[in-house]
């Protein structure tokens, strides 16, 4: 088992970047959930943003409390 941190302790921001990613991929895939609830478009992410759109590509009325509930969660 000490064999497997010693990765963590010569390389911490290794360890820490895998920690981040792993957190963002969690984040984002929650993210997903939420937005296929909603019936929002998710248009992309990049790095630690996640860019998504109400009313598009098809036209709704409720587009703004569409994005509101999405925001609130």
């Amino acid at each position: 088992m000490a064999l497997s941190r010693e990765p963590d302790r010569l390389y911490p921001q290794t360890s820490l970047a895998a920690h981040v990613v792993g957190f963002l991929d969690e984040l984002f895939s929650r993210f997903d959930v939420l937005v296929a609830e909603a019936g929002v478009e998710k248009i992309k992410t990049i790095g630690d943003a996640y860019m998504a759109v109400a009313g598009a590509p098809e036209p709704r009325p409720d587009h703004a409390a569409a994005a509101i509930r999405l925001a609130r969660g």
